[in-house]
């Protein structure tokens, strides 16, 4: 793990919690700061009705945030953790209402 992966990662846990994982960072050369986006692989249980099994499908949600650094490696900008918070609920309402109309 390079030292940009080692420092996003620390940041992550502490701020974010252990659900939330960050992209390869990405060096931009116009504003010489380097980007991740923020991600997370959701768990979603699924019942099948016929035989009562459990099913885990994870849910690739992406594009939940940012993290930028500078080029001494200092956090410059991160989407604050409600954000990302309201970011997950709104598409796990969406995923929710999806089952509803499905089961319908």
């Amino acid at each position: 793990m390079s030292k940009i992966e080692s420092v996003i990662q620390k940041y992550m846990i502490e701020h974010y919690g252990d659900l939330i994982f960050a992209d390869k960072p990405v060096f931009d050369k116009k504003t010489r700061t380097w980007k991740s986006q923020l991600r997370s692989k959701y768990p979603n249980i699924h019942v099948d009705k016929k035989n009562q099994e459990r099913i885990v499908k994870f849910l690739d949600l992406r594009e939940l945030g940012m993290i930028k650094l500078n080029e001494e490696l200092q956090v410059i900008y991160a989407t604050p953790r409600e954000e990302v918070n309201t970011t997950i609920t709104r598409f796990l309402r969406r995923v929710a209402l999806g089952k509803i109309r499905n089961e319908t």
